[in-house]
């Protein structure tokens, strides 16, 4: 996670402030950024740090819409139906981490978290369909 942390810092950051066009490392930092936050919030989780795991949660979704603007190459506009349903999967991952880390498995979060599931897998599979 470090590693891809730098990368970002190093690459993408300062192509995106600088310059409107993406080179080609920033593009595949932008596109698989997303791991290594996602792998720090499961690294939290696991040991049971309820909030650098929701700051790493919320990372996710930061770097998730950023590589899917990038992917598009049309920004914000550009985003479809896998990328929201990835954003809405580690969105129901930040309900299950407040279930079980700060309101010892409330069954309302839980059944939130599950809820966001599905509607993460309906996206997901009507984004394949329409491709």
């Amino acid at each position: 996670p470090a590693t891809w942390g730098l990368c970002f810092a190093l690459t993408a950051w300062p192509s995106l402030r600088w310059r409107r066009q993406l080179d080609a490392k920033s593009i595949s930092v932008a596109l698989t950024a997303y791991v290594a936050t996602w792998a720090m919030k499961d690294l939290f989780w696991l040991v049971g740090w309820l909030w650098p795991a929701l700051a790493a949660d919320f990372a996710t979704i930061v770097v998730l819409v950023w590589g899917g603007c990038v992917e598009s190459g049309k920004g914000f506009a550009g985003l479809n139906a896998s990328d929201a349903a990835w954003v809405v999967w580690t969105l129901s991952n930040f309900l299950w981490i407040l279930c079980e880390l700060a309101f010892e498995d409330s069954l309302l979060l839980r059944y939130s978290a599950s809820a966001c599931s599905a509607v993460a897998l309906c996206l997901l599979l009507w984004s394949y369909r329409s491709q």
